[in-house]
Order: structure tokens, then C-alpha cells, then sequence
């Protein structure tokens, strides 16, 4: 089991979106289909744990990286259009000191074990 974050790359058509569109609906542009973030989420799924547990994940550069995507024009909302990214290519590192400190483990199985034999 991993434990893993995703953020989208670029901004995903959605009914937040769409609202916007109505006004403006030259932002189509600058939007990608959802499936480009159901897509990288079914390739965190099948990757080994190790290469994605505790990671903060961008859909496309994820797919591109760790699934072989090459061409992200079937993702985009308007074909032919660069939608223009809104995250950083390189997140910051978000690690603390105590990253290797769990402190003391509670196994909750266990316990309940305990309390059935009673």
C-alpha cells in the first residue's frame, strides 16, 4: 500500500470551469479533459509501491516520466492548443527532521485481538 499526492499540472475542465467559459470562453484553451488525472491515477495504482509512496505527484509529469506519455494532445479540450501549466515543474521538498521519528506505534489489530481472547 502506498500513501501518494496529486495535483493536476494544468486546469481541468470542470463545472467550475464552466462557468468561467461562459464569460470568457477563450479559456477553453488553456484546459485538459479529467481523464489526463483518472489516467495518472490508474498508473499510481499499478506502480510498485516504492516508486510512489510518499510522493507529491503532477498528472503530467507523472504519465510522461513514469507511464511513457509522449503526446498530450488527445487530453487537451481545444486540439491543437498548449494549455498553459499553473504548477512549478519542481515541487519543494517538503521533509522535516523528524521524518524518520513515528514515535511510538499503536497497532489497533492487535489490541482488538487482545479484547476478543477476553
Amino acid at each position: 500500500m502506498a500513501v501518494s499526492g496529486i495535483w493536476p499540472a494544468v486546469a481541468i475542465e470542470s463545472a467550475a470551469t464552466a462557468k468561467q467559459e461562459e464569460h470568457h470562453p477563450e479559456l477553453r484553451g488553456d484546459l485538459r479533459h479529467p481523464t489526463i488525472f483518472s489516467d495518472a491515477i490508474w498508473g499510481i495504482l499499478e506502480s510498485p509501491t516504492e516508486k510512489v509512496n510518499g510522493k507529491l505527484l503532477l498528472d503530467e509529469d507523472f504519465l510522461g516520466e513514469q507511464c511513457g506519455v509522449k503526446d498530450f494532445e488527445k487530453y487537451s479540450v481545444v486540439q491543437g492548443s498548449r494549455p498553459r501549466r499553473i504548477m512549478p515543474k519542481v515541487l519543494p521538498d517538503l521533509t522535516v527532521e523528524e521524518q524518520d521519528d513515528e514515535g511510538a506505534r499503536y497497532d489497533s489489530a492487535k489490541e482488538r485481538k487482545k479484547s476478543a481472547k477476553l
